[in-house]
């Protein structure tokens, strides 16, 4: 068994995800982040893209934060400039990249709960 599950870990998704086309960056944790994308959307004034996921604890996703300290605007947004790259190859390395889905407006898939994939990289 997964040694972090037998010390009472919950193991989730640490997520990235951007504001608008080159806006900040959000590093949070989630269960499920096709539904905290969700919520976090219903609030926020620019379109959000999840740009992917790593799997991993709450413990874990506080670690990446506090690696991001310098470039921390507010809670859990970051300034994209100074994370983007380090972010991306972790998740490239260790996690899986979320892409957009292109469905047609008419297609029965349409009805999915999100509207992205998540693909793990080649290496």
């Amino acid at each position: 068994m997964n040694e972090r599950l037998e010390r009472g870990f919950t193991i989730g998704w640490i997520y990235v995800i951007q504001a608008g086309g080159g806006g900040s960056i959000k590093i949070g944790w989630a269960l499920d982040p096709n539904l905290r994308l969700k919520s976090l959307q219903t609030g926020h004034p620019s379109r959000l893209r999840l740009l992917g996921v790593i799997p991993g604890t709450r413990k874990d996703e506080k670690a990446l934060q506090k690696r991001f300290d310098h470039a921390r605007i507010n809670g859990e947004w970051f300034r994209r400039n100074q994370v983007l790259n380090d972010l991306m190859t972790l998740v490239l390395n260790e996690g899986f990249l979320a892409v957009s889905s292109n469905v047609s407006r008419n297609s029965p898939e349409r009805k999915r709960i999100s509207d992205f994939s998540l693909i793990v990289p080649e290496v």
